[in-house]
């Protein structure tokens, strides 16, 4: 595939065996997803997020997404850069208007964090063909042996409270 980012969407927040995961699904590849495991605080607050949930009180990524607005910054996209050694590296990247000019920032950033502005944002979300080559798994394989997801009807209960 490359190393051009692909344009992915945020399937699901499920928990497995290992723990919490989002699930990426590549535009380009309907029948695979990128998994990135990710802690329960982080997958609760993407979880909240994609239901449009809102906090009596805002989260840290909630904050984060003010204070841009208000300074009048825009997320313009996450991109999940790299895996190296099982671990997952993303950039976010910030467009700001100074002296009338756009400027585009770029900034390091993990996934989970990235991932939680993003659907806040309503920011697109990529990834590098590269990271989606080595690390995405069939849909055959979410319920099999490589990830084990636990079926449920109802939220996925990540023992934490809003």
């Amino acid at each position: 595939m490359g190393d051009d980012p692909v344009r992915c969407e945020i399937e699901n927040v499920v928990m497995s065996t290992q723990g919490p995961v989002v699930l990426l699904t590549p535009e380009t590849q309907p029948n695979r997803v990128l998994p990135i495991f990710i802690d329960h605080s982080q997958a609760f607050n993407i979880q909240t997020a994609l239901k449009g949930q809102v906090p009596p009180r805002p989260m840290t990524h909630d904050l984060m997404n003010h204070v841009l607005q208000e300074l009048g910054g825009v997320v313009e996209k996450i991109v999940v850069e790299e895996l190296t050694q099982s671990t997952f590296f993303a950039s976010l990247f910030i467009e700001v208007e100074t002296d009338g000019e756009q400027d585009l920032h770029k900034f390091d950033a993990r996934p989970s964090d990235g991932l939680a502005l993003a659907v806040r944002a309503h920011a697109p979300i990529y990834v590098r063909g590269e990271v989606l080559d080595d690390a995405t798994i069939s849909r055959a394989d979410i319920e099999g042996e490589s990830l084990k997801v636990e079926e449920t009807d109802e939220d996925i209960d990540l023992g934490v409270e809003p």
